[in-house]
């Protein structure tokens, strides 16, 4: 939850309105932020200090929309900084359409996933690297395999009791000791990205 000052918004301008997004809507705050961190400097808060709350109603689970909303803002940000890398655009639009397949998911829209997946990698190839693609890749074709209705909203998904020893799979204390090789070479290349991206911030 970021805290601005009003000066800061007094500069920068206000949120994106749907006529500025063409209808859409759902980055209006990030395309904000985006505009604030290129003039003004930000410090992270190390701690959660609010909580997120999402029901059916919460513009997360209208995933195309907030698409057709990321095109918008990554469009808007590229033309304010031409001079970054567009591995850079494409590493964030990796992650936003990740992001996306994680909200397909939570409420049921498997159908979805499939979309999503293919835009992440295709924006970013190295996330083939990560086995949370293949699960969630797995994961969406099952669920569509034994519910046909595949695309009808379900609740949300409640906590479940940790697990533990053998029940807990790759999470367990074994799978965290020997992950997946790919796995690792995929968290060194997001760890360098994250570094690179920095010490260009710094």
């Amino acid at each position: 939850m970021p805290l601005f000052r009003a000066s800061a918004l007094e500069q920068v301008g206000l949120y994106l309105t749907r006529a500025e997004q063409a209808g859409a809507q759902g980055c209006e705050d990030w395309d904000l932020s985006l505009r604030i961190a290129e003039i003004f400097s930000i410090r992270v808060v190390p701690e959660s200090l609010v909580a997120y709350r999402q029901t059916r109603s919460s513009m997360s689970v209208r995933t195309e929309e907030m698409a057709a909303s990321f095109a918008v803002t990554m469009g808007r940000a590229r033309q304010r900084n031409s001079d970054l890398p567009a591995a850079t655009f494409r590493w964030s639009a990796g992650n936003f359409y990740v992001y996306l397949v994680g909200r397909c998911m939570r409420w049921g829209h498997y159908a979805r996933c499939f979309r999503f997946l293919k835009e992440a990698v295709r924006a970013d190839p190295v996330l083939l690297l990560s086995t949370n693609v293949y699960r969630a890749l797995l994961k969406s074709l099952l669920k569509l395999i034994m519910r046909p209705s595949g695309n009808r909203p379900a609740e949300p998904v409640r906590p479940r009791p940790k697990k533990t020893g053998e029940q807990a799979g790759l999470n367990s204390e074994k799978g965290r000791r020997f992950p997946f090789i790919s796995n690792r070479l995929f968290e060194q290349i997001e760890l360098e990205r994250w570094s690179g991206a920095l010490k260009d911030g710094g």
